[in-house]
Formats: structure tokens, C-alpha cells, sequence
């Protein structure tokens, strides 16, 4: 996915497509370095930047490019998305779940993938 959105970002040019690989890069890192603590913040912030670079890249782009961009985009978004639901998504950092069950309470956790838990 990296690649690829790096590809579209750089529309066809190498320079500034290694240019949008260092900025994913960047950002992986500084989502990965982030405490769990402000990971929602950090999250958050992150998005919202990407997000107003891909609305520079379709507003610049004249109404053909706009559509083929849109078109490429939603494919890497629709390869994307089957691969995370199935759970082949990569963690990075650390992640951290805390619970506490008292009298006959009982706390079910699963940090990735489908916890199915059934009384009989």
C-alpha cells in the first residue's frame, strides 16, 4: 500500500514519489513512536493531514486526472481493507489492555483478530 500511494501522490515522477515515501515513512514512525496514551491524538492529527493532502492533490488535478486519481485511490483503499479485515495487519508499537472483572463479573480480551465467546 505504501508504494502505491506513494505512486499515485508522485504522479509519475520518481523525485516526488520518493519525496511521499519519506513522508509515510515519517509518519509510520512517529505513529509507532507515539505512547499509547496520545496514540488518539496523534492518530487523529495524522489524518488529518494526509487527508488534506490528497484534497490539494484532487483539487489541483484537472477533472480527468481527478477522476483517474479517484479511481486509483479506491482501488489501493479496496486491496487495502480485505488484507486488514483478515487480520494481516502489522502492529507497531506496543499496545496495552487493562481490565479488572470482580465478583462474577468475567473480561474477555483479544488484542487482533475474532474472540467468539459463547455460555452454554
Amino acid at each position: 500500500m505504501r508504494a502505491r500511494l506513494a505512486a499515485v501522490l508522485g504522479r509519475g515522477e520518481p523525485q516526488r514519489e520518493r519525496a511521499e515515501l519519506e513522508r509515510l515513512d515519517q509518519t509510520a514512525t512517529e505513529l509507532a513512536a507515539t505512547p499509547v496514551d496520545h496514540a488518539e491524538i496523534v492518530s487523529a492529527v495524522q489524518m488529518g493531514m494526509w487527508r488534506a493532502r490528497f484534497e490539494q492533490l484532487l483539487e489541483a488535478a484537472d477533472e480527468r486526472d481527478r477522476a483517474s486519481l479517484v479511481r486509483e485511490l479506491e482501488s489501493v483503499i479496496s486491496d487495502a481493507v480485505p488484507a486488514a479485515s483478515q487480520g494481516d495487519r502489522v502492529w507497531h508499537g506496543s499496545v496495552k489492555q487493562d481490565a479488572k472483572a470482580s465478583g462474577h463479573a468475567r473480561v474477555f480480551q483479544i488484542g487482533q483478530g475474532d474472540l467468539n465467546v459463547t455460555e452454554s
